[in-house]
């Protein structure tokens, strides 16, 4: 689910099931055949994580089987073709920007300049000169939109690392692309080849103000304010004993960072006061109650893919955004104090958001984004009470406002959806019913 989102658990069959739950009785034998959108993520990660981990010199033996063979195309497992692949003496693929290799940047503006680089391994003693082809083309209809010949002298037992850069076409229409690398040995022979999608979208217009009232903003590390000017947005600074029914107030990024008590109340929030906190950390969101984790997600899935509030953010607008997030750390150490139980990460490129909140098991609450395990916690979680709201909003904005299209597109629907009168709440009534 974390990877794949609802599709996880449609892929379950009740075949599927059972066998797990009765006949495999949980061990960790597994039969592939049975779920094979679990065969597709863990060969994906296998070998992403596997050639990188050669590539910077770091030995690892895998248990995967088939070790001396590919295997059937048709029968074989993919995880155990991606350990098989995973063992060749000489590898080649797409990376990120030289310096950043690992970066997954795909989302782009109409005229943007990509950059990315050749990618390879060559544990062998020979010295020869590959040739790698890339190339970029529409995904509808093939159209070639740029492309490139590059040849890189390899060296005995070496890495190779070629950057490659195009500029993306103009155009009113989001266009979905293909990044193709095909190497060939010097005689011609095939090495490998590798694709990378790519999403160019056009550049869309500031959302801008609605009404003329300013959204209050309460902004003490000045980190939202520059994100929020660029939206078109206009905001005063909050004072106290201002009147502040039905104003939105704006809690900036860290802004609960020091803060002995929230400059609003539960009955101002009842009178209509709608409050949006920007990225707070976990131990600033756990002083208010709410249950975190420092994982930095990077991909996530709409819950209410009709609401204002995830119009249009497709699962691909919601994973691998471009550049670092900046809330907190690469780690070890990340955000929690003390240090996560659970296996610790390193970096926080790509990050979606960086803390997350765990869903609440109660109460009026309502997530518009979920993900991680089981699709239990979120970066946008509404708390309605009375006539107002309080509106958690923990993806990464700051810093990819105007860089990144899917953060233009969740700040967009914020703005746009304050920009409207709330909704009075809608109370339903559940009845259980006992035999």
């Amino acid at each position: 689910a974390r990877l794949a989102g609802d599709a996880a658990y449609a892929a379950e069959s009740d075949a599927y099931r059972h066998y797990y739950n009765y006949l495999n009785k949980g061990g960790w034998s597994y039969d592939e055949s049975g779920y094979p959108l679990m065969d597709r993520y863990r060969a994906e990660t296998l070998l992403r994580s596997g050639r990188v981990w050669r590539y910077c010199g770091i030995g690892f033996q895998h248990w995967a089987g088939a070790l001396g063979s590919p295997g059937n195309p048709g029968r074989t497992p993919l995880m155990t073709r991606a350990a098989y692949h995973l063992r060749q003496p000489a590898m080649a693929w797409i990376g990120g920007p030289a310096g950043d290799i690992t970066l997954k940047d795909h989302n782009f503006y109409a005229g943007e300049v990509v950059k990315k680089t050749v990618l390879g391994i060559n544990d062998q003693h020979t010295t020869e000169t590959w040739t790698a082809r890339w190339e970029v083309r529409r995904r509808d209809g093939g159209a070639v939109v740029a492309g490139g010949v590059l040849r890189p002298r390899v060296s005995p037992f070496s890495r190779v690392c070629e950057p490659f850069a195009f500029t993306l076409p103009a155009g009113a229409a989001t266009a979905a692309l293909d990044l193709r690398l095909d190497v060939a040995h010097a005689d011609g022979s095939p090495l490998t080849n590798d694709t990378f999608a790519l999403a160019v979208y056009p550049r869309p217009e500031a959302p801008g103000h609605r009404g003329k009232t300013p959204f209050l903003l309460f902004d003490p590390h000045g980190e939202t304010a520059p994100g929020l000017a660029a939206l078109g947005v206009r905001t005063e600074p909050l004072t106290p004993g201002a009147a502040r029914a039905g104003r939105v107030l704006l809690m900036g990024r860290r802004a609960l960072r020091g803060l002995k008590q929230l400059p609003f109340t539960a009955d101002e929030v009842a009178r209509g006061l709608r409050v949006v906190f920007f990225e707070q950390h976990c131990s600033d969101l756990g002083k208010i109650g709410l249950r975190h984790e420092d994982r930095g997600p990077r991909q996530l899935f709409a819950r209410q893919p009709g609401h204002p509030l995830a119009d249009g953010l497709t699962a691909d607008l919601l994973r691998d955004w471009r550049g670092h997030a900046t809330l907190f750390s690469a780690g070890p150490v990340l955000d929690r104090i003390p240090v996560s139980s659970r296996t610790s990460r390193i970096s926080t490129r790509g990050n979606v958001a960086s803390a997350i909140i765990e869903t609440p098991h109660c109460g009026p609450f309502e997530t518009f984004i979920d993900g991680e395990f089981d699709l239990s916690y979120t970066p946008l979680v509404r708390w309605r009470h009375g006539r107002g709201e309080l509106l958690f909003c923990q993806l990464d904005l700051t810093g990819r406002i105007g860089v990144e299209p899917g953060a233009d597109r969740a700040a967009a629907n914020l703005i746009r959806y304050l920009g409207e009168p709330l909704p009075p709440p809608e109370w339903r009534t559940a009845a259980c019913l006992s035999a």
